[in-house]
């Protein structure tokens, strides 16, 4: 008689299924794997995007000064736009030793895209050494950047501004008066960037408080 040995119908049917239980395995670690891989990636590049903004934005803040007026004892305040996710701001940065200038500088973030946006604009003079700057409104900037994107869409309150007394000024979406934004002497920044505008699952959160040593208030830098 012919050799009857080999593997039964049931051990095919056990190692089938071992092999298909074996094979669920693997894939669920494969997944696992890609699924951590992708958010350590998103944490990492969010990470980088939120401590370059910030350094770039404290930079533009603590360079902040108050321009002199010809017609005026009273210099213009540093601030000429204050809200929570807007500020305009006359600085001193990027100074050339032979020609110092001040520039006017928006940090603003775009809600329609989560971007961080910085814009600026050159001083006009001087004038009997007085400086003065076109309506940022209107004119053209002579240069804009992203900072950084995308920040969160329940990251409201960007910027918040204590006075020279230690007052807080509530965020809000509207200017502060002209005397509040002659008193700040400094500012709390908070951002938080995540991946898109609808996914916040690898968000990252960086706060600051900036002191401007320029305008001179008592404790200098913060």
């Amino acid at each position: 008689m012919k050799d009857q040995s080999g593997l039964s119908l049931i051990e095919l049917l056990v190692a089938i299924s071992l092999l298909g239980v074996l094979m669920l395995i693997v894939s669920n670690l494969y997944v696992t794997s890609l699924k951590t891989v992708s958010v350590s990636r998103g944490l990492t590049y969010n990470t980088k995007t939120v401590s370059t903004a910030m350094n770039a934005v404290t930079r533009v803040i603590r360079a902040g000064t108050a321009n002199p007026k010809s017609a005026s004892v009273i210099a213009d305040p540093a601030f000429v736009l204050a809200t929570r996710d807007n500020l305009v701001m006359y600085a001193y940065v990027n100074l050339d030793s032979a020609a110092e200038k001040p520039v006017m500088i928006q940090l603003r973030v775009d809600r329609t895209t989560g971007k961080i946006v910085e814009r600026r604009w050159a001083a006009i003079g001087p004038v009997d050494g007085y400086w003065t700057f076109p309506n940022y409104l209107t004119a053209t900037p002579i240069s804009t950047r992203t900072l950084g994107e995308v920040v969160s869409p329940t990251n409201l309150n960007v910027f918040t501004f204590t006075s020279d007394t230690n007052t807080k000024f509530a965020p809000s979406a509207t200017n502060l008066s002209a005397d509040e934004r002659r008193s700040i002497r400094s500012v709390d920044v908070e951002l938080t960037i995540q991946s898109t505008l609808t996914d916040s699952k690898n968000k990252v959160t960086l706060k600051n408080t900036v002191g401007i040593p320029n305008l001179g208030f008592t404790g200098g830098e913060i």
